[in-house]
């Protein structure tokens, strides 16, 4: 489970390094994730997608990320 996590958070990570070149420059950091929307973990995915977006709103209110919102 630890070794799935961590792969999960190196995956966001190059995801952001990725896409920071067109959205950094706008003055925002896009976040993308991926998550289980349908079937019997649905309801798992909907308490992550509640936990991402609580995250975003407490990083948006300290200032961002390197000055630029989420």
């Amino acid at each position: 489970m630890l070794k799935k996590c961590f792969l999960v958070m190196v995956s966001l990570a190059l995801a952001c390094v990725l896409t920071a070149g067109s959205s950094f420059a706008a003055g925002e950091v896009k976040v993308g994730i991926m998550i289980p929307t349908t079937g019997g973990t649905a309801t798992d995915g909907k308490d992550m997608e509640s936990a991402i977006k609580l995250a975003v709103d407490e990083i948006n209110a300290a200032g961002g990320l390197l000055g630029k919102k989420l």
